[in-house]
């Protein structure tokens, strides 16, 4: 249903999925109900890039959803950084 992208950093970051604003507990196996899909790339820099691609089977209830991705990022210091994509809809009919 949607695609995530995190570019040039390091280490790479790790992306996670979220359905009205509760974290989305999405195998990375293929699944009938729904899996997720994730691919480092490094790129010319040594940075390295994150795609992720979920899938979901959508039901009655994700009419009125909104699904966001947030990246989740590594700091100086061991600290721990997190950007999130707008929100989204889907159009069900």
């Amino acid at each position: 249903i949607a695609t995530c992208n995190s570019r040039n950093g390091n280490p790479a970051p790790k992306i996670t999925w979220y359905r009205n604003g509760q974290r989305l507990e999405v195998p990375v196996e293929m699944n009938p109900e729904g899996y997720k899909t994730s691919r480092t790339v490094r790129e010319a820099l040594g940075l390295l890039s994150l795609t992720s691609t979920l899938y979901l089977r959508l039901r009655k209830d994700d009419r009125d959803a909104s699904f966001h991705c947030a990246a989740h990022y590594s700091l100086p210091e061991g600290r721990h950084g997190r950007l999130d994509s707008p929100t989204f809809h889907l159009t069900l009919h």
